[in-house]
């Protein structure tokens, strides 16, 4: 029996975290809400080249990147205050849809602003081009 219940939690446990309903966003923008009972807000990001996301949080305690079967890939918060301002600086997979979900205190007020820049690769073979004195 205990070796059941040991296999049936091991595999909740692998399962994935049921699917959030998410804002849409865009490569920049600018919004603000509430905190409900749960106590997070999710946002889908869109799915584009490397790039590089600035943003900038408040009433936020944590903040994790999920890839597109609700798997953290990374947390950019953990712990943090939730009066004042967090800048967050992240990369996000190629290609690959992901999510960034905030979590706060019910009741908070939270403010998110981003930023996505794209980034282009350098080339391989540079010519080098040596300055002499």
């Amino acid at each position: 029996m205990k070796m059941a219940w040991g296999g049936l939690l091991i595999g909740m446990s692998a399962l994935p975290a049921v699917a959030m309903n998410c804002e849409s966003s865009s490569r920049q923008g600018e919004l603000q809400g509430k905190f409900d009972a749960s106590g997070e807000v999710c946002f889908d990001l869109p799915t584009l080249g490397e790039n590089y996301v600035s943003a900038t949080i408040s009433g936020v305690t944590d903040a994790r990147l999920l890839d597109e079967n609700n798997r953290r890939l990374r947390t950019l918060l953990a712990g943090g205050p939730p009066d004042g301002e967090q800048t967050l600086l992240f990369s996000l997979p190629v290609n690959r849809a992901s999510a960034l979900v905030l979590h706060g205190e019910e009741g908070t007020c939270w403010h998110f602003r981003w930023r996505m820049k794209e980034t282009t690769a350098l080339a391989k073979t540079q010519a080098l081009d040596p300055v002499s004195p």
